[in-house]
């Protein structure tokens, strides 16, 4: 599966997939699928594999709720209201959400417009749950990104409470950290941007890794760190 955006200068979300999994590309029959004919100049589309072949794909863009329908393995859903709350945005990059599965199940993050990071989880069958925040009062860049060690998760952002500090709190037994764990400090090289992190989808071995760029100016320095659940 490949997700895109389609239109220049204003984009729509569309999925595609292979037939082929030999490292060639053979558009399946019925794809490409084009999820909504809404059109954005900064929109963000990805989708999350579940169980059986089916997949879930979310996409939005600034200052709206965002959007999303489940692909049951032959045909896809009606589009559904996947946040309460509208998004943030952020530069070009669309705006600031990340998610993960866990069986069917989809937990999503995503920067308000508040700003605040707000979670919500949609269990399969049922639907969406209650926003719940993570962390108030963040940056207007404090993109957040999500991994999983199991039912545990890992939402990391930057720069909230303080400047070039990156942060973590972990859910686990239906509960956000209170506080957040800070992690890792830039202060001396300076973080290029808090929108510029990204994480392991899910742990690896024994770690959860965290990819993020720092300097102001070019060449800039491209990092990973990683931690381990405990």
């Amino acid at each position: 599966l490949d997700f895109l955006l389609k239109g220049d200068p204003h984009f729509t979300p569309w999925i595609t997939k292979s037939d082929a999994d030999d490292g060639t590309w053979s558009t399946q029959a019925g794809f490409e699928y084009q999820l909504s004919e809404t059109y954005h100049g900064h929109m963000r589309c990805f989708g999350l594999p579940l169980t059986g072949g089916k997949v879930f794909a979310i996409w939005g863009w600034r200052n709206v709720q965002a959007k999303g329908k489940v692909w049951n393995g032959s045909s896809w859903s009606e589009e559904e209201t996947v946040t309460s709350s509208n998004l943030l945005p952020l530069y070009d990059l669309g705006p600031g959400m990340s998610a993960v599965n866990e069986g069917d199940n989809v937990h999503l993050v995503f920067c308000s417009s508040t700003p605040d990071i707000l979670y919500r989880k949609r269990t399969y069958g049922v639907g969406w749950g209650a926003e719940v925040t993570v962390q108030a009062s963040v940056t207007t860049t404090s993109e957040p990104v999500l991994s999983k060690d199991g039912s545990t998760l890992y939402c990391f952002w930057a720069s909230s409470p303080s400047v070039d500090h990156i942060y973590y709190k972990k859910y686990s037994g239906g509960s956000w950290d209170a506080d957040p764990t800070d992690w890792i400090d830039e202060a001396t090289d300076q973080l290029t941007s808090a929108a510029n992190i990204s994480c392991y989808y899910n742990k690896y071995g024994a770690y959860i890794g965290l990819f993020y760029e720092t300097l102001t100016a070019s060449p800039y320095r491209v990092k990973h760190n990683y931690l381990t659940p405990q």
